[in-house]
């Protein structure tokens, strides 16, 4: 497994904003990262927008070498013909085994 490094490596390659060092045993190592957007609230206080919070990780991630998939909740809900709950989860379990994530990630 792999954790998100804090500081050192030449300080952050010097702060440069966008930089993550994902490790593995003591080295730079690219990961398979997954990304959630979770369902939550009533249907007419979700926001309809994609999860941009969510697509700014994956575009850093990616920058530095790193596979990601979003999962989009929400979307996967409201457009696939209003599917239950269960539908739902079931659809996420399997997007997840398929993609075989090293690191999830849940937006909030």
């Amino acid at each position: 497994m792999g954790w998100i490094d804090s500081k050192t490596d030449e300080e952050w390659k010097e702060e440069t904003p966008d930089y993550i060092a994902i490790k593995c045993e003591g080295k730079e190592a690219p990961m398979r990262c997954c990304l959630i957007n979770p369902l939550y609230g009533l249907r007419s206080s979700i926001s309809h927008c994609p999860p941009l919070g969510l697509a700014y990780i994956a575009a850093i991630l990616e920058k530095n070498g790193h596979e990601v998939k979003i999962i989009d909740r929400v979307s996967m809900k409201y457009t696939d013909g209003e599917i239950t709950l269960p539908e739902l989860d079931k659809r996420t379990k399997q997007e997840i085994l398929e993609f075989e994530p090293a690191l999830i990630g849940i937006g909030a």
